[in-house]
């Protein structure tokens, strides 16, 4: 497995590079590991800060959603590899479960003009049976996900309290207090000197 996935990770890497005009010539050595690391962009980093979020806030997360797409440091969802594929591929996963209207694929607004899904996946969109959301921030992934509104921060700096961001402010409050109570009380141990 480890020797057929390195060759696969090979050929991608020729194919991005070839795709970028690197045997032409036409970009140069410092390009090349930049349009490998935005070829590989982490597409499963909305989907850890979800769970990491519905966590804090003790929210569930939709399972009849999927999510793709790389997030920034300013939550812009960035776009990223293989989107027809893993539409696809849940899709098929759906439709073997049965498609029930309300499953979908979340994936980055800016990868919707590279969309070219099969037939049978667009007639199940023009039915209402699966959906498809391009969206541009975080918030609009979590609210789809979790179903609550991720929260807008007040004039006085916090979160509406049953918000996402308000519940994981709330949680991150409350463990912040449990450490900082943690040595409450406990004697200083004696220091050697030499």
């Amino acid at each position: 497995v480890f020797f057929g996935s390195g060759l696969e990770r090979a050929r991608q890497y020729a194919e991005v590079l070839a795709g970028a005009g690197v045997e032409r010539g036409l970009v140069g050595p410092r390009e090349v590991d930049r349009l490998w690391e935005r070829h590989l962009l982490n597409s499963a980093a909305v989907a850890e800060l979800t769970a990491v979020l519905s966590s804090l806030a003790d929210l569930p997360v939709r399972q009849s959603l999927a999510v793709t797409g790389s997030v920034n440091q300013l939550g812009e969802i960035q776009p990223i590899g293989g989107v027809n594929e893993k539409i696809e591929g849940f899709f098929e996963s759906c439709k073997r479960r049965g498609l029930t209207g309300t499953q979908g694929v979340i994936i980055p607004a800016r990868n919707t003009k590279h969309l070219a899904l099969n037939r049978e996946v667009v007639a199940a969109v023009e039915e209402g049976k699966f959906a498809v959301y391009g969206v541009d921030h975080v918030e609009q992934a979590l609210e789809l996900l979790i179903g609550v509104p991720a929260g807008e921060r007040g004039p006085e700096g916090t979160f509406p309290p049953e918000s996402i961001y308000g519940r994981t402010a709330a949680r991150l409050e409350e463990m912040a207090q449990i450490v900082a109570n943690w040595g409450e009380g406990e004697e200083e141990p004696e220091k050697i000197t030499g």
